[in-house]
């Protein structure tokens, strides 16, 4: 069978090919606190860890250098706003720099990348934040004054319908109008005139009207002719016309009573 040292040495030829085959990440662990026990946090012990490691003056040399990196097609989508006219990477670099956002000193274009400052990076992040906050605000106005044109359109609009419905009288397109002005214009239009003089015309409509009905209603159920034609003639008598189906009821029962009332003349005219 194999030796010890072969397995050893097939262990290790595989640990080899995997480490090769990632990407692996080496975390430096601190220990929060002596006690080694959760929820304590010692501030002391962490910043000596830091400082024996050399973690602190790793980040040092990293600012110091170009700590920003960002591929060519990265660099341009994040920044590209800055200057329009630039269509890749290295020239949008090259086209700010000329702009004075930065020195030449303060980037590098690499083969693949593009290096830049810890503060420059800070500057154009800064700069690409402002510039999204412009297009918002610009995307909001708009917006705003879009509605306010909506609103304004509907405002108009349902004035102009009040309007008509004061002309036309009728119990209907009153009705209307004032469900319109209470749904779409402020303070369900009781500021205005054409509002106020509708809902008037409105509450006489309504009473002339039941008094109307009131009348029709009786005069059907007593069936007295002379009583529907006084209803049916005060109907008429509105304006605008009254459209109700005991109108229409009542005229054909006094129609209905006219003709009867000719048949039997003719019988009488017809024995003589």
């Amino acid at each position: 069978g194999p030796t010890i040292a072969t397995q050893f040495k097939k262990q290790l030829a595989d640990l080899i090919t995997t480490l090769n085959s990632t990407s692996p990440f080496f975390v430096r662990c601190m220990k929060t606190n002596p006690q080694k026990a959760g929820g304590l946090f010692d501030s002391n012990l962490m910043l000596k860890q830091l400082q024996y490691s050399g973690l602190l003056e790793v980040c040092r040399i990293r600012q110091e250098g170009y700590p920003c990196r960002l591929d060519f097609k990265g660099f341009h989508n994040m920044y590209g706003k800055l200057n329009s006219v630039s269509t890749t990477g290295p020239l949008l670099a090259k086209d700010l720099e000329t702009k004075g956002l930065y020195g030449p000193n303060d980037y590098r274009i690499g083969k693949n990348k593009i290096f830049l400052k810890y503060d420059i990076g800070q500057k154009l992040e800064q700069l690409r934040g402002d510039s999204i906050n412009e297009a918002a605000n610009t995307c909001q106005g708009a917006v705003k004054v879009f509605l306010a044109r909506m609103n304004l359109r509907r405002i108009i609009w349902t004035h102009t319908n009040v309007q008509a419905s004061i002309k036309t009288g009728t119990r209907y397109a009153l009705e209307a109008a004032i469900a319109l002005a209470t749904k779409f214009l402020p303070y369900e239009g009781a500021q205005l005139p054409a509002v106020q003089e509708a809902k008037a015309m409105l509450c006489i409509r309504i009473e002339k009207e039941d008094v109307v009905i009131k009348m029709m209603r009786e005069a059907l159920k007593t069936q007295n002719i002379t009583a529907m034609e006084a209803a049916v003639a005060q109907a008429h008598a509105m304006g605008p016309k009254f459209v109700n189906t005991l109108v229409n009821a009542c005229e054909k029962t006094i129609k209905n009573d006219l003709k009867q009332k000719m048949d039997n003349k003719k019988k009488r005219e017809a024995l003589l």
